[in-house]
């Protein structure tokens, strides 16, 4: 069925604004994609704090989300995250590695636009908690660390201390 003219035009608005409003966007290849992984991958994206759209190529032309020379007849779909993290791009990895479908096309972050390998290594990125994790460990032994080679030589050196103002008095 034909879309109205009004319809396309709330289409490319509400294009824009999810453009506006999310962090980064990235395209990724729908093509032999089974529709049941789709609908999972919609639920699971939408659970990450992100948005799965599939919209027809002359509306993300008109949106601004793609460029003129974008040269693909393949179906693809626009992933939009609000959250600042990378667990959808880690998703969207682990069905390219377990099916071998869903390539990333390429993306935008702060209006500049990045490969499909930025967004493939972005998402091999351990998450924010691990990352968290890991570094709480890492400063809770230099701290530990720090605390048992000055314990010893300010231990002695109060020893001294004490000594000293000992056979002062």
């Amino acid at each position: 069925m034909r879309q109205s003219l009004v319809q396309k035009q709330n289409k490319v608005k509400e294009l824009i604004e999810l453009k506006e409003k999310s962090l980064f966007y990235v395209l990724i290849d729908l093509n032999k994609f089974p529709t049941g992984v789709l609908n999972n991958l919609r639920r699971e994206i939408k659970k990450s704090g992100g948005l799965l759209k599939i919209y027809k190529k002359s509306l993300l032309l008109k949106s601004g989300l793609l460029d003129e020379d974008f040269k693909s007849n393949s179906p693809f779909g626009v992933i939009f995250v609000f959250e600042d993290d990378n667990k959808i791009l880690s998703l969207i990895n682990k069905i390219q590695k377990d099916k071998n479908i869903g390539s990333y096309i390429f993306g935008y972050f702060k209006n500049n636009k990045y490969t499909n390998e930025f967004w493939k290594m972005i998402g091999d990125l351990p998450s924010k908690e691990a990352l968290m994790i890991k570094l709480n460990y890492i400063l809770k032994s230099l701290i530990l660390r720090l605390i048992l080679a000055l314990k010893s030589p300010l231990g002695n050196f109060l020893k001294i201390l004490t000594l000293k103002s000992s056979k002062a008095n």
